[in-house]
């Protein structure tokens, strides 16, 4: 069975510094009322998207995904959209949210894999994002206050 320390294994040739993972969930009640204030009754899930990670010290992030097949290197500096990769879109969102509260982000390679059914309604996108975060922190450790940057 594939994991996530593997495909990074596989993808940059050499272990990662940090697993992290992200539960998937399920919206019990109100699926889909959260955003519009209403209330929601979620659960986590037994399935999950896991982040294998390594800082670099060049600046350049690299990203690999074991459910698609494109991967995308860009730089610290220039966070952008690829048409070519767009699931990558959601790492560089959190990215770009991190960077916009004062956390410091430096290069790193990154492999993710998980086993959240895509597109079944168990929240892969957010699972995703959470991970990212977690990778993040343990690469680059940061606090976060409800203002931005904590101590």
């Amino acid at each position: 069975m594939l994991d996530t320390q593997t495909v990074f294994q596989r993808q940059f040739g050499y272990q990662p510094a940090h697993v992290v993972q992200a539960p998937g969930r399920l919206e019990l009640l109100g699926n889909h009322t959260d955003y519009n204030l209403g209330l929601v009754m979620a659960l986590a899930i037994n399935k999950h998207i896991s982040i294998a990670c390594a800082p670099r010290q060049d600046g350049k992030i690299e990203i690999v995904s074991s459910a698609f097949p494109q991967r995308d290197s860009f730089s610290v500096a220039e966070i952008e959209k690829n048409p070519a990769a767009p699931w990558a879109n959601y790492v560089k969102g959190v990215l770009l949210q991190l960077r916009q509260r004062g956390v410091q982000l430096g290069g790193f390679d990154a492999a993710i894999h998980g086993t959240i059914v895509l597109g079944a309604g168990m929240s892969s996108s957010a699972a995703l994002e959470v991970a990212t975060t977690l990778a993040i922190r343990q690469l680059y450790p940061y606090s976060l206050t409800e203002s931005g940057l904590g101590a």
